[in-house]
């Protein structure tokens, strides 16, 4: 992304950093209204210029278990059901 206003009346990076290193409510009354009523410059005091990366590095992309692990847990699963259901039975008096 261009570090450039996004419109001539956008804020300047200088602004833009002003209002970023500005306790609540210690930036300038002109400062504070154009960036009320501006959604392009609220979008870079809040998250900058340049695009961020998460904090372990760029996505991952999402990747299905192999058939050996998703068969494992459906086989856990079925086994806590079935011992679920064993002991339910048992509290229920059914089995002895």
């Amino acid at each position: 992304m261009s570090t450039t206003p996004a419109s001539p009346a956008c804020l300047s990076d200088a602004q833009i950093l002003e209002v970023q290193e500005a306790p609540p409510g210690g930036v300038s009354e002109d400062l504070a209204h154009h960036l009320a009523g501006c959604e392009s410059c609220q979008q870079r005091a809040l998250f900058g210029t340049v695009a961020r990366t998460t904090r372990g590095g760029p996505r991952r992309s999402f990747e299905a278990p192999s058939p050996g692990r998703a068969l494992l847990l459906a086989g856990v699963v079925l086994l806590a059901i079935v011992l679920f259901l064993y002991s339910l039975l048992r509290l229920a008096g059914r089995i002895e």
